[in-house]
């Protein structure tokens, strides 16, 4: 039996049609599946930063612990694990922690507690760094000029040393700050001992001027 003309183009034409469809269709699965891989690579992407700050920021942690010496690591990791309602005694006075935050910056991390004078309880904050560094400050209600690299205060002057942003990570106690709030904060060094430090903390909605000075961390039990 033979097949007409107008058949065999029909059948040509279903054909090519039939073939445009599954193009189509390959095209649009091709950009569908482009679309699903890229968001699930973006995804993993992005948790693989967070992860990867958090591992660097232990390993920042690991190597700083492990580059102290065997007394000053161990007290180094004591101030770093306080808690609340602990008592402590620096240079000789006794305090009563009252609550910790954990500031990250970049890399690195540091934590500062609040801290009471056990027979006046009066408020100080006990900042500890990494670097085996720990400042004692009290906060002041004195009207500064902060807006400046040289602060004049009680017949000293002070140079902006240190700047930079934070933000809060850990907090327990009484604390009136958000997770991840950020802090912008200035350090100035007494010109004439090294160990007098003003610090300026600027947050969202408030200012904090703290005056203060370098303790050495085996005077802290």
């Amino acid at each position: 039996m033979k097949m007409k003309k107008n058949q065999k183009i029909d059948i040509y034409n279903e054909s090519f049609r039939r073939l445009d469809n599954l193009k189509k269709f390959r095209f649009e699965f091709r950009n569908k599946f482009k679309a699903v891989f890229l968001w699930k690579f973006f995804i993993l992407f992005f948790r693989k930063m967070v992860f990867t700050k958090k591992i660097l920021n232990d390993i920042m942690y690991f190597v700083k612990i492990l580059g102290l010496n065997n007394e000053e690591r161990k007290l180094m990791v004591d101030l770093l694990s306080l808690t609340q309602y602990q008592d402590i005694c620096i240079e000789n006075e006794k305090y009563i922690v009252l609550n910790k935050i954990k500031y990250i910056e970049k890399n690195s991390f540091w934590y500062e507690y609040k801290i009471a004078k056990k027979d006046t309880k009066e408020e100080y904050h006990l900042n500890v760094e990494l670097s085996n560094k720990a400042i004692l400050y009290i906060e002041l209600n004195e009207n500064i000029e902060t807006n400046t690299t040289k602060i004049n205060f009680r017949n000293k002057t002070y140079s902006l040393f240190e700047t930079g942003r934070g933000n809060v990570k850990i907090c327990f106690g009484t604390c009136d700050l958000a997770m991840n709030e950020e802090v912008k904060y200035y350090e100035y060094l007494c010109d004439t001992d090294e160990n007098e430090i003003i610090s300026i903390e600027k947050w969202r909605q408030h200012e904090e001027i703290s005056i203060g000075h370098k303790v050495d961390i085996s005077s802290i039990t």
